[in-house]
């Protein structure tokens, strides 16, 4: 650095480096948050590294930091990912059991949430789900979809002949794709519970929703629509 140079200056000079790196570092950290619309962030390495880096860290994602793995340069890279995705396996378990808990109060209440195939599939027909959630072991029993009106059905009728507009192309249907498939056509987002014996309870699939139902669909072999057609 030049033999004018202190060795105050010089570790003055060293630290500026070190915050400009980290400032950089922090600045594409924050792009690439908001680009995948990340939720979760976890700091893994030096104690007092991670600290000065929460330190340094937007409120925003302050907020979005869930947990602190320690590490020292002396571990292998595998083991912190290892240790970092347990981490996250974990949040992620405990807030599928408070979404679950909640779709379960909601319905108790009968408030912002249905529950059960039927009323689970009239709800994203409608465009009305918040976030569709579905107990992991949630397999339901074949439903129907007549490809000439494309009227769906979770219970399969007696005859080939559709409720709706009395064609005969009716044909078998997969309710759980059909479940995800709607909700992705409705970006709402999908929570998928591991173990939750409240949900089993109430048909192993339910959905919170953006606003109060205006049909109860809980004895509906099919889908109906706003104007009350079947």
């Amino acid at each position: 650095m030049g033999s004018e140079w202190s060795r105050s200056h010089y570790q003055v000079h060293q630290a500026h480096r070190g915050d400009r790196y980290l400032d950089e570092k922090l600045a594409i950290l924050d792009k690439l948050m908001r680009a995948g619309g990340e939720t979760h962030l976890i700091l893994a390495g030096d104690p007092q590294m991670t600290d000065k880096v929460l330190q340094e860290l937007s409120v925003e994602l302050q907020k979005k930091v869930i947990d602190r793995v320690p590490a020292s340069q002396r571990d292998q890279q595998s083991d912190v990912v290892l240790a970092t995705l347990s981490s996250f396996v974990e949040q992620e378990e405990q807030e599928s059991q408070a979404i679950a808990d909640a779709l379960v109060e909601g319905v108790r209440h009968q408030n912002m949430a249905v529950a059960g195939t039927a009323a689970t599939l009239a709800a994203l027909q409608w465009g009305e789900v918040d976030t569709l959630v579905m107990e992991s072991a949630y397999q339901p029993d074949p439903g129907w979809t007549c490809t000439a009106c494309n009227a769906l059905g979770t219970a399969t009728p007696e005859n080939p002949v559709c409720k709706k507009c009395d064609s005969s192309a009716v044909r078998p249907l997969d309710v759980k794709e059909a479940l995800l498939r709607l909700a992705g056509k409705t970006d709402c987002s999908v929570e998928v519970v591991e173990h939750s014996t409240a949900l089993q309870t109430l048909g192993g699939v339910g959905c919170l929703l953006r606003y109060s139902p205006d049909v109860d669909s809980r004895n509906d072999d099919v889908v109906v629509d706003r104007a009350g057609r079947v």
